[in-house]
């Protein structure tokens, strides 16, 4: 028999991954009956793309769970093998199967295959449930009855971000603000803690490889549905853009809240106190003047003051880290200018973007926000126009961290 609650996560999933990646074209949905036996018919559920397609080699490795963030195929090919490798386990909860079939540069069509029976005896259409958040702010008494129960007050807070130096640092502040967490470097990982796990509240990042914040969320509520025992654990974005669109995205998954990046420790805060607990939430302590050190240049050092307490040694070793995986980032952006691949620009250009404004290198952010926006544009030629900026601003960040690292050894 049909789910109808696991048949519509997994054609969410493939719908999601079909829009994400077809920047021209279109998305085809369609039904087909197979076969007919006795009373059985044999469907395929297939949700068809134009769009950019993958390898053989890609395509082999698609449906392996686990996969780590920092790989070839994750990286390119953002939301697609790990959420198909969660569908592939819903499919065979029924019976059923997933198969992809793609050609790189032509598009992909993701099936569903399932076995139903059918009845003569004419039944009324069946509306499959949907998930809604109103778009208004919830009053005071609609925040109240989701509030979790006082057991869920005490229980960690589970955090799902893929880039090392964000988690790093929203981790020291969820430390100092007196909340336990644990952690998980995307969706899919975040997915398969809450189901075994118990918390308070999931804080997600937007966009992460494989299954993203949106993905996670829609997983959960159809879950939460499946499973009513579970209650409702409230869900908080974590977006760097707090355009209208965005938000609207939230909403849609099932999310309860957001945040705008970078976080503020206010801001965290008070979300916090607002899903988790409604008294004997830690205050927030003003951070100490920063010790006497080297001019800010192109850091604003008040941005790390809320992790380091005014530590000059504290922050530099943030920023080392910072560095280090901020390398990467700029690698797999030099590398996607290179293939001409203005998706894998605008998710490398995001990345920095959200990891510099986070430790105060707001002049780099800046430039790859830059960059982000013509690579979603998908103008590679105003992506090469912007790139000298770009170069600039981080050649400030470097020098100044070869000033610091000469006076300040680590």
């Amino acid at each position: 028999m049909l789910d109808p609650l696991r048949v519509r996560q997994i054609l969410q999933n493939f719908i999601s991954n079909a829009i994400k990646f077809t920047a021209q074209g279109g998305v085809t949905i369609r039904v087909k009956v197979l076969s007919t036996m006795a009373n059985y018919q044999s469907l395929s559920f297939e949700v068809e793309d134009s769009g950019i397609g993958m390898t053989e080699d890609s395509l082999s490795r698609l449906f392996q769970p686990f996969t780590q963030a920092d790989s070839d195929t994750t990286r390119r090919f953002g939301g697609t093998g790990l959420g198909l490798a969660i569908c592939r386990r819903l499919a065979g909860l029924m019976g059923g199967h997933v198969e992809l079939e793609s050609e790189l540069g032509k598009g992909s069509c993701a099936s569903l295959l399932l076995e139903a029976e059918w009845s003569e005896q004419v039944v009324a259409p069946v509306s499959l449930p949907q998930i809604h958040v109103p778009a208004e702010t919830p009053r005071e008494e609609e925040i109240e009855t989701a509030a979790p129960s006082p057991e869920q007050r005490v229980l960690p807070i589970l955090f799902a971000e893929d880039n090392p130096t964000n988690r790093k640092l929203t981790l020291k502040q969820l430390e100092k603000l007196g909340y336990s967490a644990e952690w998980a470097e995307d969706g899919e990982q975040a997915f398969a803690k809450w189901q075994t796990g118990r918390y308070s509240m999931i804080l997600t990042d937007c966009h992460m490889p494989g299954i993203d914040g949106y993905q996670l969320a829609r997983l959960v509520r159809a879950q939460e549905q499946e499973e009513p025992a579970r209650g409702h654990i409230p869900i908080v974005a974590c977006t760097a853009n707090a355009a209208k669109e965005e938000l609207d995205k939230t909403r849609e998954a099932g999310m309860d809240d957001f945040l705008t990046k970078p976080l503020s420790i206010a801001e965290l805060s008070a979300a916090l106190q607002k899903w988790t607990t409604t008294e004997g939430a830690p205050e927030i302590a003003p951070p100490p003047p920063a010790e006497a050190g080297p001019e800010d240049g192109p850091v604003d050092r008040s941005v790390l003051q809320v992790y380091s307490n005014g530590d000059l040694q504290v922050e530099l070793e943030i920023l080392r880290d910072f560095q280090q995986g901020n390398a990467e980032d700029v690698g797999e952006l030099r590398s996607a200018i290179e293939e001409g691949s203005s998706d894998r620009v605008s998710f490398a250009a995001h990345r920095v973007k959200g990891a510099s404004r986070m430790v105060g290198v707001n002049a780099l952010g800046d430039a790859a926000e830059a960059v982000e926006k013509a690579g979603k544009a998908q103008s590679l030629e105003q992506v090469a126009a912007l790139m000298p900026a770009f170069d600039a601003a981080l050649a400030e960040f470097e020098a100044w961290m070869a000033r610091q690292n000469e006076t300040n050894p680590a």
